[in-house]
C-alpha cells in the first residue's frame, strides 16, 4: 500500500492547518506577554511619576518652612539690630558681652566656625578630665571639693562664653 499523491497533499493540508493552529496560538501567547509588559511598564511609569510628583510637593513644603523660617530669623535679628540702634543701655551691655565673650565681630565666618570647634572640642577634653578628676576625689576632703567647684565653675564658664559667641554672631 502505497501513498497517492492525493494522500499525501491531504496530510500537507493537516499538517499546514495544524502548524498554523499551533502558530496562531502562538502568537496569541506572545502577543499576551507583549501587552502585558508594555501595560506593566506604562503603570509602574506611571507610578513612579505620581510618587515622584508628591516627593516633589514634600521637599517644596519643606523648603517653603524652611523660608519662612529664615524669614522670621532674619526679621528678628532685624528687630534686634534696631533696638540695638536705639538703645544705648543695650549698646553697653552688647559690648561689654563682646569683650567677656573675647567676641571679634570681624573674624571671618570660617575662622569663627573653626574657633567654635577647636573651642568645643577643648571642652570637651577638659569635661572629661574633670569627670575623673572627680570620680578620684577624697569626699572627706573639703579642699578637694572647693578646688572641683571651682574647676567646674571655669568649665561652665567657658561653654556660657562659647554660647555667648554663637550669641552674638548671629546677632551681628
Amino acid at each position: 500500500m502505497s501513498l497517492t499523491t492525493e494522500d499525501v497533499e491531504a496530510i500537507g493540508n493537516l499538517l499546514d492547518q495544524r502548524l498554523e493552529k499551533y502558530d496562531r496560538k502562538q502568537r496569541g501567547r506572545r502577543r499576551f506577554w507583549l501587552w502585558f509588559w508594555i501595560l506593566l511598564f506604562v503603570v509602574s511609569t506611571v507610578a513612579s511619576l505620581v510618587a515622584a510628583r508628591e516627593l516633589m510637593a514634600q521637599a517644596q513644603g519643606y523648603v517653603d518652612r524652611l523660608g519662612e523660617e529664615e524669614r522670621k530669623w532674619s526679621e528678628m535679628k532685624l528687630a534686634y539690630q534696631a533696638e540695638l540702634a536705639r538703645d544705648r543701655q543695650m549698646q553697653k551691655e552688647r559690648a561689654e558681652a563682646e569683650t567677656h565673650a573675647h567676641y571679634d565681630s570681624a573674624k571671618p565666618q570660617a575662622q569663627y566656625e573653626a574657633d567654635l570647634v577647636r573651642n568645643t572640642l577643648k571642652l570637651f577634653s577638659k569635661t572629661k578630665t574633670m569627670q575623673d578628676k572627680v570620680a578620684k576625689l577624697d569626699p572627706d576632703d573639703p579642699d578637694a571639693q572647693l578646688q572641683a567647684m571651682e574647676d567646674t565653675a571655669a568649665l561652665t564658664s567657658d561653654a556660657m562664653g562659647m554660647v555667648m559667641q554663637m550669641l552674638l554672631r548671629n546677632t551681628d
